[in-house]
């Protein structure tokens, strides 16, 4: 019996590349939504945002998608309000050898100012 394993992963090319870094500005909406795509246990929560500005633009002006952590957010963010925050955006890179899924390239948000915040 031959058995064949074929192991999807990222291009070398994407393995030796920097990170794309950027310096993003997004609205975040007053209550963070239930994620339940990923964990059937845990209770996740996600900012919903939109790209109000970008030096690289993810996202079609309008699109509203969803963010589970943003370093330094989480210690001031308060429901019920409405942020329009500054925040720098790093891809995440596979370490040489890693398995990893072609086209998934997450982002790591860290928060560096809060813009506004105003009452929802």
């Amino acid at each position: 019996m031959l058995l064949s394993v074929m192991i999807i992963s990222c291009s070398d090319d994407e393995k030796e590349k920097e990170p794309e870094v950027a310096t993003v500005t997004m609205r975040v909406d007053s209550i963070r939504t239930i994620n339940t795509i990923f964990s059937k246990t845990d209770t996740l929560f996600n900012f919903t945002v939109k790209e109000l500005e970008s030096s690289t633009s993810l996202r079609n002006d309008g699109d509203v998608f969803h963010i589970p952590y943003i370093k330094g957010f989480e210690d001031v963010f308060e429901p019920g309000f409405i942020y329009v925050i500054k925040a720098k955006r790093v891809e995440s890179i596979w370490p040489k050898g890693a398995v990893c899924v072609d086209g998934w390239q997450p982002y790591n948000y860290t928060l560096l100012e809060v813009v506004s915040k105003s009452k929802q």
